[in-house]
């Protein structure tokens, strides 16, 4: 199914990128919940489609390229093409959120 506007929302399984995610929704977009774990995503997804809103899980690792085009592909085959993709900050190193270290998650959400 496809919706007239898609946005990607990494970082979308928990917290500000859910959160961005199920606005995106409500403002009548359909959305990529993309997460390193696509099973995290599913309370996003839930949520979004129990308001009447359109969404898939998808699992990615934004730092490696192919995923993001298997990601991107995958978006485009069940919403159709992304009109935006906000992106969420990652977890501050060392808190009960970051998954791994400081410098790999921030180079995926640092601009050259």
């Amino acid at each position: 199914m496809t919706s007239p506007r898609v946005a990607i929302v990494t970082g979308a399984a928990h917290g500000i990128g859910a959160g961005v995610a199920v606005r995106l929704a409500e403002d009548g977009l359909g959305v990529a919940v993309l997460d390193l774990d696509e099973t995290a995503c599913a309370d996003t997804v839930a949520t979004i489609t129990k308001a009447g809103g359109t969404a898939v899980a998808v699992g990615c690792d934004v730092s490696d390229r192919r995923q993001v085009e298997a990601a991107l592909q995958r978006t485009v085959d069940e919403l159709g093409p992304p009109a935006a993709r906000p992106t969420t900050p990652p977890p501050r190193p060392g808190s009960r959120d970051s998954p791994r270290p400081w410098p790999r998650s921030s180079a995926s959400s640092v601009s050259p």
